[in-house]
């Protein structure tokens, strides 16, 4: 069951980033037609909405991380080794949303600071 995981978990991966990008189709007589997904002109509206849109997505990542801990603990069987690496890889995804979590916050801070 173990194998199971380790072999297909980058096939898994792929297949859900495939369902999750936005595919737009090209046609030949359209012309050449940029469309500007942010809807921005300058670079400091571009910076403030690419970073929210990169919230949402380490809330992604950290749930995937998370089940994938949780199934790493549930598949190691007893075994210490396997045990440890799923312990080791639920801890690095909190810390990893609680870093993501405080560098949003001091942002929105010095944003504050700054605008005031």
């Amino acid at each position: 069951m173990i194998s199971f995981f380790s072999k297909n978990t980058t096939r898994i991966f792929y297949i859900l980033l495939v369902f999750l990008i936005d595919v737009k189709y090209v046609y030949a007589d359209s012309g050449p037609t940029i469309d500007n997904p942010l809807n921005t002109n300058d670079v400091k509206s571009f910076l403030e909405k690419f970073a929210s849109m990169l919230i949402p997505w380490a809330g992604v990542i950290f749930i995937i991380m998370l089940l994938y801990g949780g199934i790493q603990y549930l598949t190691s069987g007893g075994n210490e080794e396997n045990s440890s690496k799923a312990k080791n890889t639920l801890t690095w995804a909190i810390v990893g949303i609680i870093i993501v979590t405080l560098a949003f916050v001091f942002v929105k801070y010095i944003k504050g600071k700054l605008l005031s």
